[in-house]
């Protein structure tokens, strides 16, 4: 059974960005050093159907496959960072114990799990989470996971992007969110409040 530090069930703007910022944190932070990261996706982001006019730093008109799979390369370019489609049927155990069934058969363990599937359904067993109406969606009959502060569903276990409530339902916004849960767990790491810099050359 493979194992890694944190599996990311959902590969759109929100999981991407928080495997991008683990990624990158792997590479300057000490606490980071050695950690893995795995994307599993489904391959059916709301972006592969969306163009993006409005979104900050990306020209408008851009198709929304090509934004996705830029996110994804640039996630893909840290070592510690990997994807593979396929869809997540159960999570069961805890912090540092995790254990995800694939469809495929395969299990995989991690010591941390974020779910960025999205605000259409949670179909996800084992996982005992209080799925509600999202109240931040501008159609009715969308879904949401009530988290804590920090995006915590319970100890090792996250929700990030439309998912997680209070999370409004544009590209940004969603990006954000997977990037902040990221910082959340690269601090409960660190001890400290933790980012991820650019840094001029």
């Amino acid at each position: 059974m493979k194992e890694y530090t944190v599996i990311i069930a959902g590969g759109g703007p929100a999981g991407l960005s928080a495997a991008l910022t683990l990624g990158a944190a792997e590479q300057k932070q000490e606490p980071v050093r050695g950690k893995t990261f795995h994307v599993v996706d489904t391959g059916n982001s709301d972006l592969l159907k969306a163009e993006l006019n409005y979104v900050p730093g990306i020209p408008a008109g851009t198709p929304g496959p090509k934004a996705l799979a830029d996110l994804r390369n640039q996630a893909l370019a840290f070592p510690s960072v990997s994807f593979r489609e396929d869809k997540i049927v159960e999570i069961t155990g805890g912090l540092g114990n995790f254990i995800i069934l694939l469809e495929s058969g395969e299990k995989l363990s991690a010591h941390i799990v974020i779910l960025a599937t999205g605000f259409h359904g949670f179909e996800i067993d084992g996982t005992n989470v209080h799925v509600a109406e999202n109240a931040k969606a501008p159609r009715p009959g969308k879904i949401a996971i009530q988290t804590d502060t920090e995006g915590r569903i319970r100890e090792g276990l996250y929700a990030a992007g439309l998912l997680s409530a209070g999370v409004s339902s544009m590209y940004a916004s969603a990006a954000g969110s997977g990037v902040q849960i990221a910082c959340n767990i690269l601090e409960a790491w660190s001890g400290k409040p933790t980012v991820v810099h650019d840094v001029m050359k």
